[in-house]
């Protein structure tokens, strides 16, 4: 069984529980689910397929699992890239792995943008915390993160609720610095 299938598995299983608690926020593995199907979709109607490698330029977060888990469920390879990388190590990274996508944080922008200006792979970069606004990123299609992730019912609200809370939304929204 595959990582990712492990992740579906859990979900089918206890979809309510915590799965994941970050910035004092709790996200059930449905909520990570969700997210996780409409990201990979995303990246598949970006042009990623099986087999591409994407680049995860991203601090660790739920942004980080959910990314993971969508690239995986595509059959895509995750390209974990450490978030203090220089723009020079990364050009060199994205010239020699040739990734399609690089989902990176917006404070990472001005290191994502420079070494995006060589690498040719490239097709799109989705990015947390809104789109740059230098979006002419040398013919690399632009995608907000809180746009690829969410669910038409999702608001920009953040998700405080415990998982106990009685009043418990159906659908959570995303966390609100997406």
């Amino acid at each position: 069984m595959l990582l990712h299938q492990f992740f579906e598995d859990t979900v089918a299983r206890w979809p309510q529980k915590v799965a994941l608690v970050c910035d004092g926020k709790r996200y059930t593995y449905a909520d990570l689910a969700q997210w996780t199907e409409r990201l990979g979709v995303a990246l598949q109607a970006n042009g990623v397929q099986k087999g591409d490698r994407v680049v995860l330029f991203l601090e660790n977060g739920v942004e980080a699992v959910v990314s993971i888990y969508a690239t995986l469920k595509i059959g895509a390879v995750i390209m974990p890239v450490n978030p203090q990388t220089k723009t020079e190590k990364l050009q060199y990274l994205l010239n020699d792995a040739r990734p399609r996508c690089l989902i990176g944080h917006k404070q990472l922008e001005r290191v994502f943008l420079s070494a995006l200006a060589t690498a040719d792979s490239v097709v799109a970069c989705i990015v947390v915390g809104g789109v740059p606004e230098t979006t002419a990123a040398h013919g690399v299609t632009m995608l907000d993160f809180a746009a690829a992730a969410a669910t038409p019912q999702h608001s920009r609200r953040s998700h405080h609720r415990r998982q106990s809370s009685p009043n418990r939304e159906a659908h959570p929204s995303p966390p609100a610095h997406w």
